[in-house]
């Protein structure tokens, strides 16, 4: 059985597949141990046919990897929730599936289209 998940549906109602020029890649994290969580990821992908962004944000990563990014490629990210493995909070597992290039497991994500 497939289980349904209204982000990972939010984030497909975006046509994710009409972005994927890597326009900015962030990580940030706490320093202080009491407050660590896993790190935050903030990754920005073009469109080669509009003026608009995909912002896809990304908490609680870990087991994250990231292979060689070669340029102007299109990139195509993937959400999967394994919300049912019970791996300690981890919601979702995010691949890159063009080029395997980026792979981690986050708790949670939100994606939005906004103007450049």
């Amino acid at each position: 059985m497939i289980a349904i998940d209204a982000r990972i549906d939010y984030y497909n109602s975006l046509h994710p597949a009409d972005y994927g020029l890597l326009q900015s890649l962030t990580l940030k994290q706490s320093v202080l141990p009491e407050l660590w969580r896993g790190l935050d990821i903030t990754i920005l992908l073009s469109s080669p046919s509009s003026s608009t962004l995909l912002c896809l944000e990304f908490s609680g990563v870990k087991d994250l990897r990231i292979g060689s990014i070669r340029g102007l490629m299109q990139y195509r990210f993937e959400m999967r929730s394994i919300r049912n493995e019970q791996l300690e909070g981890l919601h979702y597992k995010v691949t890159e599936a063009e080029h395997d290039v980026f792979s981690f497991m986050c708790k949670d994500f939100t994606a939005e289209v906004r103007e450049s």
